[in-house]
Order: C-alpha cells, then structure tokens, then sequence
C-alpha cells in the first residue's frame, strides 16, 4: 500500500498491481517492481492485468469498451485482491486456465457482485477484514485511498 500511495501521491495510476509484481528483499522488507505500466490518473488504457482489473473497468472491458480512464480505486482493489490471497491461502479473484481476458472480465464483475462477503469471511483477523472490505467496495468513489489504508489500525 506504501508503493500505491506514493504513485498515487504524483498522480499515477500502477494499473498492474499484483502479488507477481512484488519482491521479498533480504532484510525482509517488500518492494514494488515492474512499474512501467503506471500511467497518470484518468488516462484510458487496455494494457491491465485481467485477474487485477476492478469490476468497474472489467465490464466495460469484456464489453470491449476500452475508454474508461483508470483512477487510484483500480489499484486499491487490486492489492486487495492480494492481499486476501497472503492472509488466506484462497485466491479471491476468478483465476481460471484456459479462460480469454474477455471472459476473466466477466468473471470478475460476477465475483465482484456476488462473492466478496464470502472471500472476506475467509480473513479470520478482524482489523484486516475490516480494511480489506474499505478497499473492495463496489462503488469505487467510496473505496478507502492507499493513503487511508495506510493510516488504518
């Protein structure tokens, strides 16, 4: 969440976040790599990772509508995502082989729609499931920033 608020912080969009994306270092600290799909905020932009992709832009994607512009909220759910597969074992986002990008889109919207509660009761630590529901909420204008998440308990 450090590295997503301090792109978001400049006014860029990572739209590639995902646990491939990060690194364990030797003094056990965490970093972020493969940045060079961050974008400013509000650019439109196909080049997403579908497991990653939020369900607002993966409707409209599966659609083939490719004009929506990216904002912060992406990335937010996105390491969500993530971060529910590291407390949990259980990948929350609809990873199946053999599936189209098109259809993973698809598949994410009916996630989004119908499973979160259920991938959220998974994350047994109160504090984290409290956090990780601010960050994966439908409605990306009321998701918390990295910002926030940062200053949560």
């Amino acid at each position: 969440l450090a590295a997503l608020g301090a792109l978001h912080a400049r006014g860029l969009v990572w739209t590639d976040c995902k646990l491939n994306n990060f690194v364990l270092l030797g003094d056990g600290s965490v970093a972020a790599v493969d940045l060079e799909s961050a974008v400013e905020e509000g650019e439109k932009t196909y080049d997403v990772s579908p497991v990653s992709t939020p369900p607002e832009l993966a409707g409209r994607y599966a659609r083939g509508d490719t004009s929506a512009a990216v904002s912060p909220s992406g990335d937010v759910w996105a390491a969500a995502v993530g971060m529910i597969f590291l407390a949990t074992g259980v990948c929350p986002a609809p990873l199946y082989p053999g599936l189209t990008p098109d259809q993973v889109f698809k598949a994410t919207v009916s996630f989004a729609e119908n499973n979160i509660d259920e991938a959220l009761a998974l994350v047994e630590d109160r504090q984290l499931r409290s956090l990780l529901a601010s960050l994966l909420r439908l409605e990306p204008s009321q998701r918390a920033t990295a910002a926030e998440a940062l200053r949560s308990p």
